[in-house]
Formats: C-alpha cells, sequence, structure tokens
C-alpha cells in the first residue's frame, strides 16, 4: 500500500504529462502570452489557409478556460475561418472570451454591433470599444470617435468635432494606424477646426508601419512625395506608393500611375502602360480615369486612334461628374 501511494504522485504527473497540449497552435499562443511575438504575428499565423483548421480544433478544445481560444472561435465564426459564418456564435464566443478579460475579443464584438448586417447596436458598439481602448486597443479610438460622429448625425446634431479629434489624439499617443492615418489626412487638408500642416501629416504617416498603411495612406504619401509638400520631392518615391496604393485597390492611385508612366515621371515614358493603368480605373468606376481613357482614344495615346469611343468615355466621366469631361461635353455639343 505504502509503495502505492509513493507512486500516486509519479503516475498523475505522467498522466498531466500526456495530456499537455504540444501543438503549434499551443505553442505559438505561449509565445503570444510571454511577449516573444506580437498580435500581428499570432493572427499571421493561426489565419493562414493551411493552419485554419489545426487552430478551430485547438480553439474548441481549449475555449473553456482559455479567453484565447474564444477569441479564435469568435473570429472563426465572425469571418468564417474553417466554418460558415454565424454572427451569432461568434457574439458568444466573443463575450466568453471578453469576461476572461481579451481585450482584442471586446474590439471583435464591437465590430460586430457595429456593422454586422442584422446585429447593429451602436450603443453597444460604444461600449465594447470603450472596453477595448481601456483594455490597451488603440484602434478603437478610432472607432469611438467614429460612433460620435454617427451618434450626432442621427440626432440631427452638428458634430463636435472637438470629442471627435480628441478620441483619433488618444489613438495617436498610442501609435494607432487608424488614428495616425486619419489625424494625418485631416493635417493635410486642415479640416475639423486643424490647421493644415504638412509637416505634421507626413509625420503622423510616417509613424504607421508599412504594412499598416492602407490605400488611403500609401495615396497620400505619394502625392506628398510628388508634390514635395511635408518632404522633399521625389518622383521615385511617389511612384512606389502609388503602386502600392494602386495594388490595395485604389482607383485614384492608377491614376497618378497612368500620369507617371505618360508623363516619365520617376519612370520611362509608355504610353501603353499609362492607358492600361487608366483603363484599369476606369473600368472601376474612376470618372477621372474614364476622362483619361477618353483622351487617349481622341490622340492615340497608348492605342488606336478612336473618335467614337473617346466621346463615349467622354460621356461616360461626365456623368460620373468629372469637371473637366462635363466641360469637354458641352463646349462640343455632346449630350450626355
Amino acid at each position: 500500500m505504502k509503495k502505492l501511494i509513493y507512486a500516486i504522485p509519479l503516475i498523475l504527473s505522467i498522466f498531466c504529462f500526456s495530456c499537455r497540449d504540444n501543438s503549434p497552435i499551443q505553442k505559438v499562443v505561449s509565445d503570444y502570452r510571454s511577449g516573444t511575438i506580437s498580435d500581428d504575428s499570432l493572427l499571421a499565423y493561426v489565419s493562414d489557409s493551411v493552419r485554419v483548421k489545426e487552430t478551430f480544433d485547438w480553439a474548441s478544445r481549449h475555449h473553456y478556460k482559455d479567453e484565447i481560444a474564444a477569441w479564435f472561435l469568435g473570429r472563426a465564426y465572425k469571418f468564417g475561418l474553417g466554418v460558415d459564418r454565424d454572427p451569432l456564435k461568434a457574439k458568444a464566443y466573443y463575450i466568453s472570451a471578453c469576461e476572461k478579460g481579451n481585450g482584442n475579443a471586446m474590439n471583435g464584438l464591437a465590430q460586430i454591433y457595429m456593422a454586422y448586417p442584422g446585429q447593429e447596436n451602436l450603443d453597444s458598439a460604444f461600449y465594447w470599444f470603450n472596453k477595448a481602448a481601456s483594455h490597451g486597443n488603440p484602434d478603437a479610438y478610432f472607432y469611438l470617435s467614429g460612433i460620435e460622429m454617427v451618434r450626432d448625425v442621427q440626432n440631427g446634431l452638428p458634430i463636435d468635432t472637438a470629442k471627435f479629434i480628441e478620441y483619433l489624439q488618444k489613438g495617436v499617443s498610442l501609435n494607432s494606424p487608424k488614428c495616425c492615418l486619419t489625424m494625418a489626412a485631416l493635417y493635410y487638408s486642415g479640416e475639423d477646426n486643424i490647421k493644415a500642416d504638412k509637416v505634421k501629416a507626413f509625420n503622423l504617416i510616417r509613424i504607421v508601419p508599412k504594412d499598416k498603411l492602407d490605400n488611403e495612406g500609401n495615396y497620400l504619401l505619394g502625392n506628398m512625395y510628388e508634390l514635395g509638400e511635408g518632404t522633399n520631392q521625389s518622383f521615385n518615391i511617389a511612384l512606389s506608393y502609388y503602386k502600392k496604393s494602386a495594388k490595395q485597390g485604389n482607383t485614384d492611385a492608377m491614376c497618378k500611375l497612368g500620369n507617371f508612366y505618360q508623363f516619365g515621371k520617376g519612370v520611362e515614358q509608355n504610353d501603353s502602360l499609362a492607358f492600361l493603368q487608366y483603363n484599369k480605373a476606369a473600368n472601376a468606376g474612376n470618372s477621372w480615369g474614364q476622362r483619361c481613357v477618353a483622351i487617349c482614344y481622341k490622340n492615340g495615346i497608348g492605342t488606336k486612334k478612336d473618335i467614337g469611343v473617346a466621346y463615349s468615355w467622354y460621356k461616360t466621366a461626365a456623368k460620373g461628374g468629372d469637371s473637366e469631361a462635363i466641360k469637354y461635353c458641352e463646349t462640343n455639343k455632346i449630350d450626355y
């Protein structure tokens, strides 16, 4: 009997060791908890298509006690990662993770309440974004500023720009990419009681890691380098940012690329590539690009000259509100 009693701890330790989860997902979650890897690295790893099922299986085994597992399941049902989208299940798992103090889940839950069809509730979104902000999610301040603005509009009140900017500045102080980009745009154009300051705009954008720049951020940087606003002028650098923005779907950036190729700004002059970029933007519904395509057909730039096709594109651009196309149609008595 004594030998059996002495053996019990050893048996239990062996049993516990055999039950320990040694999966790659568990390893990367442990690294995340220890601070070895960031949120972005964690999400990049578990969101890889080859690991979606493995992540879901791991989360399903651990979600009762692990807030990260519950967060993963909320994301899976929100975005359809390995399962069908289901906002109700997403909310349930997010709430479970929120109750365990997961700030990322708070942010995810708030986004469902803010914009998921059939689940919209601005008050709940505002509550959970506030909770996410208090748990260290800096981008939550960006959404809080937006909700404040929407509330004012819905209530027929003038937008409280001071409150709007206050939230953004809180996010900027924490290096929130979304808040930095929004404040940069405000400083660039001088809107909402903010005096235009190109240097401040440039410095704010430069805070944002390159992989966090969205199509608008890349486009604005391209514009600033092209015009030498807030920084030294460089067509080569401007071109690189326009390319990134265009790749992200920004049709104005496609037009800029067309312009650079057409006039040889920072790149070898190439009418064919200019027309290609204009055409991409035009077919995506960009009226500026439609006018540029019209000009190309009118003058045979990068494509065969065709006045009839040119007129058709001028009409399309005019209908889309392009002022130069409208002026051309009216001068040439083209009904649009």
